[in-house]
């Protein structure tokens, strides 16, 4: 480098040159101190990103991304969190700056990754994608998460369903022998025997109806619906235990995708727990109520519980724990003051419902008034339930005698009766109560099933039994009359 000759090289010319040139490397060396700790934070957050596919569920998730990030960026006051928008009711206690990332930008879901900081200068656009690319990635494991329990449950509905068909074909493999065991005994009269295969015999029956091959099916439905048809169900039963209910239902649909069979199952196990926990009490009351959540359906039963808890009802409520298990959803139960409150939570989907069962293919538009002859009356208890629950009339016999007093001064729509409750032969019986009544049929038990081409009704109700017997005698259009004293 040529110096002008008319420009000496002082002392001071030097020392500025000196300073400058090293005032130029610092600030050289502090950019790429800046650069190479940028470089870090970046790596260290893509190395996050990765990490975060592997986690088990989205609390872990946000622990992690929160301890992270408090070292990789040097907030240790920073807060993450996922899930659906809204403020966190801690708001005050956060720090002042927030930053929101989508979890999936292609889909039009509430769900973020929210941070907040008290960085006030804000991250470098850098900072800022690697952050949205963290999201994306919180966002695939949310999605992965979902496939897997959705294949898990689809596991367990599975081999439920194998299970309920093994049992009922078990159940019915043991039938015919238990069938032979009843009338030996009674035939011997062993009084103590009888009754107990014939116990025996309902299991069976009950275990065998277990077995339905839709129970485990999965479908989309709307939980407001399943759950309002269930309170229709119980109606009667609960005018009749005096029990005051109160219902209400979200305005907008709750859609889950689960075996609709085994939710109704559970669901309708809970109400009977919640019935039975407050048998004895003056004032029983029960509220049925559904919400939406946070992108979960929740359905709530509150009930004032009356003394302690037998040990089947703790047992049935276990039953239903499992039951939705399997189902995906789950149960909390809680005790607020003197309050009892069941909540089961289900995962919402974005499916339409499909179409909603009919209530029972067949089952008669009117009530019937039946006439049931039995010496037994305790034995018509359960079957006299059931067909009050479908708004049936029914006037119970002890024999022939009353049965055909009683069709001679009433109308009844059918009459079924079993053969020990008249002391005619049951064709003779038939023939003569059928100039009174336009059906005669056969009351069935576990010993004695009714004979080919004979319109039967089980003592041991099954709704689908029932509603084809029902539903037989409407289609004959032999209960065509109106029901009333001739």
């Amino acid at each position: 480098m040529a110096l002008p000759s008319d420009s000496p090289l002082t002392a001071t010319a030097i020392a500025t040159a000196v300073v400058s040139i090293g005032l130029a490397s610092l600030v050289w060396h502090r950019r790429l101190a800046r650069l190479e700790n940028l470089k870090r934070q970046i790596g260290a957050i893509r190395g996050l990103s990765r990490e975060v596919l592997r986690l088990a569920d989205a609390p872990s998730a946000a622990a992690r991304i929160e301890e992270e990030l408090r070292t990789i960026l040097g907030d240790r006051s920073l807060k993450a969190a996922l899930g659906a928008s809204g403020e966190p009711p801690q708001r005050a206690s956060m720090p002042p700056f927030r930053l929101r990332f989508p979890l999936n930008a292609q889909e039009n879901k509430p769900e973020f990754l929210d941070i907040w900081h008290s960085d006030e200068s804000g991250f470098s656009a850098e900072i800022l994608e690697a952050l949205a690319d963290l999201a994306h990635h919180a966002g695939i494991a949310a999605e992965l998460r979902s496939q897997r329990q959705f294949r898990e449950q689809m596991a367990r509905t599975e081999q439920m369903a194998a299970t309920g068909l093994l049992l009922s074909a078990i159940a019915r493999d043991l039938r015919q022998p238990l069938e032979a065991i009843l009338r030996e005994a009674r035939r011997l009269n062993l009084e103590s025997l009888a009754p107990e295969a014939e116990s025996a015999l309902k299991l069976v029956d009950r275990l065998a109806e277990h077995g339905g091959p839709d129970i485990a099916r999965m479908a989309v439905f709307d939980l407001n619906e399943l759950l309002n048809r269930l309170c229709e169900f119980r109606q009667r039963a609960w005018h009749l235990m005096q029990l005051d209910v109160c219902l209400r239902l979200e305005e907008s649909p709750l859609t889950v995708r689960a075996p609709r069979g085994l939710v109704e199952e559970a669901l309708l196990g809970l109400i009977v727990v919640a019935e039975q926990s407050q048998h004895g009490a003056e004032s029983a009351r029960l509220d049925v109520e559904t919400a939406l959540r946070e992108g979960s359906g929740i359905v709530t039963l509150s009930y004032p519980p009356h003394g302690s808890v037998p040990p089947a009802v703790q047992e049935g409520l276990e039953a239903c724990r499992n039951l939705l298990r399997s189902c995906g959803a789950s149960l909390e139960e809680e005790r607020v003051g003197q309050e009892v409150r069941l909540r089961v939570v289900f995962r919402l989907v974005h499916e339409p419902a499909e179409e909603s069962p009919s209530r029972a293919p067949g089952r008669p538009a009117r009530p019937l008034t039946l006439l049931l002859v039995h010496p037994r009356p305790g034995d018509l208890r359960a079957l006299i339930r059931a067909l009050a629950e479908r708004n049936h009339r029914v006037v119970p016999a002890a024999d022939s005698i009353q049965a055909l007093d009683m069709a001679a001064r009433m109308r009844f729509d059918a009459v079924f009766a079993a053969p020990a409750g008249t002391d005619l032969e049951w064709t003779e019986f038939a023939a003569r109560m059928k100039q009174h009544a336009p059906a005669v049929g056969w009351l069935a038990s576990a010993a004695r099933s009714a004979p080919p081409g004979i319109l039967a009704l089980p003592l041991a109700p099954a709704d689908r039994e029932i509603d084809e017997c029902l539903a037989m005698l409407e289609a004959t259009g032999e209960a065509s009359g109106p029901s009333q004293p001739m």
